[in-house]
């Protein structure tokens, strides 16, 4: 065992010694072992951004047919902003679409024109009659519709997926352009911030 020891503690004093008496070519070494030219990768650089947000269902769709008409020679992209929880009043789903079309009529003749029927999945021959942020809107919006007469409405809170539009370096006139059209858009707003250039 004392013989091992001995061993290794000459080998490393050598080794010192050599790494010692050369401190040049060590620190070239290491240099050059940490430097490779064609793998050094830039960081994305910040750009000012213009954010239109947030957008619900075919929202985003309405907002991306006004932008394309503002700034068709800029590029923009649009993107998942989050979720929020909405308060949906519908008339449960009918039986088959003529069902549903008699109750749509009933609407209209109570003066309700805001309203969308659901055309596939579990909810195919729903009606859709609005879509709130606030829950005690929603309560009231309901007790009027039941006041009209439409008792079958109903509340559901649902997670909503929200999307922006995120313009990369506007200028100022589609600054001012957009905050002219977000007026159509209820609760949107414009932000500035930065973000990676593409």
């Amino acid at each position: 065992m004392k013989i091992i020891f001995i061993f290794l503690l000459i080998t490393n004093t050598i080794f010192a010694a050599i790494m010692q008496s050369n401190p040049d070519n060590q620190s070239e070494a290491i240099t050059e072992g940490l430097l490779h030219p064609g793998k050094i990768t830039l960081l994305p650089t910040r750009v000012n951004c213009l954010e239109w947000g947030d957008f619900q269902g075919t929202e985003i769709l309405q907002a991306d047919a006004v932008v394309s008409e503002l700034i068709s020679d800029h590029t923009y992209t649009m993107e998942q902003s989050g979720s929020v929880a909405m308060h949906w009043i519908y008339i449960p789903p009918f039986e088959n679409k003529q069902t549903a079309d008699r109750e749509i009529n009933k609407l209209r003749n109570l003066g309700i024109v805001s309203f969308l029927v659901q055309d596939e999945g579990v909810w195919k021959n729903t009606i859709s009659l609005a879509m709130l942020r606030d829950k005690s809107e929603a309560r009231v919006r309901l007790e009027e519709l039941k006041n009209k007469g439409v008792v079958t409405a109903r509340i559901d809170e649902r997670m909503v997926k929200l999307q922006k539009i995120v313009i990369r370096e506007p200028s100022d006139r589609i600054q001012a352009q957009l905050q002219e059209q977000m007026k159509q858009f209820g609760d949107t707003r414009l932000t500035q911030k930065k973000c990676a250039h593409r």
